[in-house]
């Protein structure tokens, strides 16, 4: 349905970085095909990330030994899953450089994924054609990201003078994802959201802003 409802606003290419169970990539397939009526997409597949951060699932009890599918540490661990979602049809890469806003236990200020990991990751993405997008609100894990030579910097919250001047030097895009800041405003009242979400968003969204 949202397929449909994206073309018919007029949008004919999409991006799309994050999807568990390959969603994304079923999705396309299926408009490739035209089963399915929708844009053109560019996907993702499971997000990379650190075990515990913001694109690792930690809601679960610690006896169901349960971590996302794009979790990984370690330089070789990340070359690893870079290349196992390219196997199962990712045309881009997307990787948590910082903490987000609706993960527990994680803080969006503070860098997650090392430089040496990030740059290994990104090199592998490089290496097999894919264009590689970081999810990065601190100005630390821009900056590590930008230099390692990420592709594009997902919203960019506390992106700093330092950070833009190597973005500008990398030719690094800024996608600043601004439409959920108003969203949040809108429907977070009418939601039951989890105290650390609330406590997350009220830095991020007026920084953001």
């Amino acid at each position: 349905k949202n397929a449909r409802v994206t073309l018919e606003a007029g949008f004919t290419t999409v991006r799309n970085v994050g999807a568990e169970g390959y969603a994304d990539v079923a999705l396309r397939d299926a408009i490739n095909a035209g089963d399915v009526i929708g844009p053109r997409m560019q996907v993702s597949g499971p997000p990379l990330g650190i075990t515990g951060g913001h694109c690792d699932s930690n809601l679960l009890p610690p006896d169901f030994h349960y971590s996302a599918e794009g979790a990984a540490d370690g330089v070789e661990a990340v070359m690893h899953k870079v290349r196992e979602v390219v196997k199962y049809g990712a045309d881009v890469v997307k990787f948590c450089a910082s903490g987000g806003v609706f993960s527990r236990g994680d803080n969006p200020m503070l860098e997650q994924y090392s430089p040496a990991e990030m740059e290994s990751l990104i090199t592998e993405a490089h290496r097999l054609g894919r264009k590689v997008a970081a999810h990065a609100h601190s100005a630390l894990s821009i900056k590590d990201a930008v230099r390692a030579n990420v592709d594009s910097i997902e919203h960019g919250i506390f992106l700093d003078d330092e950070g833009i001047q190597l973005m500008k030097e990398h030719k690094t895009f800024l996608v600043p994802t601004s439409y959920p800041l108003f969203w949040f405003e809108e429907h977070a009242p009418k939601m039951n959201l989890p105290p650390w979400v609330r406590e997350k968003a009220a830095i991020i969204i007026p920084a953001a802003k």
